[in-house]
């Protein structure tokens, strides 16, 4: 298991544990769920099995739906945007259509939680930059359509550039986004003239600039 994972399974059994003192306050223990999440070992575990019966809602669904609070349900904590990934598609669909049929507005609802994204979500994205990063090796990098021939494997690279836009774009996707966009259409290492300077085939809409700023690149 990915280190991204573990720490989206563990805000995901945050996000749920933090909102039983809310429903206890309302009058609701959620015995039957509490069980099942002590017999399964996790909210997790638990929102698991919940999503996995197709067609049938439990009581305790039935019950947040008569309080008014199905913002506190599985189903609810399953389609926010950041914890979507833990899910099957069906797992997901089973969710929004409970949550649908129970006249919950979930469309209106993401969107609020959307404009409020948990503070933890910026660490847990870069957690899946690190490990792609990882998981690159020289030849993948080699193989990518950069601006210029210098790239090397990225433990050797840093991207200095990038550092004021942290937790807005993941950094794969900006360095994406800066050296594909000044790239040969294929995916080749151009050759190097004799001052060691990469050689820009003519017509190739290859920029003579490397935007990454690679030594010897200018």
């Amino acid at each position: 298991m990915s280190a991204r994972r573990r720490e989206l399974e563990r805000h995901f059994n945050a996000f749920m544990e933090a909102g039983i003192p809310g429903l206890r306050r309302q009058g609701y223990n959620a015995t039957g769920y509490m069980q099942l999440v002590q017999a399964t070992g996790s909210h997790y575990a638990a929102a698991n099995v919940l999503l996995n019966s197709p067609g049938h809602t439990h009581y305790g669904f039935q019950r947040l739906h008569a309080m008014g609070r199905l913002d506190a349900s599985a189903e609810y904590a399953a389609s926010l945007p950041w914890f979507q990934e833990l899910f099957t598609q069906d797992q997901l669909y089973e969710a929004r259509t409970r949550l649908i049929t129970h006249e919950f507005d979930l469309d209106a609802a993401l969107t609020r939680a959307a404009a409020n994204p948990p503070e933890w979500l910026p660490d847990v994205e870069a957690l899946e930059d690190e490990e792609e990063l990882q998981a690159t090796s020289s030849r993948d990098w080699a193989s990518w359509p950069f601006c210029c021939g210098r790239v090397r494997p990225p433990e050797k690279i840093t991207f200095p550039f990038l550092q004021g836009a942290a937790g807005q774009l993941s950094l794969l996707s900006m360095v994406r986004q800066a050296c594909i966009k000044y790239s040969l259409q294929t995916p080749q290492m151009p050759s190097a003239d004799r001052s060691g300077k990469p050689r820009v085939p003519e017509g190739s809409g290859q920029q003579s600039r490397c935007l990454v700023g690679h030594p010897g690149c200018h």
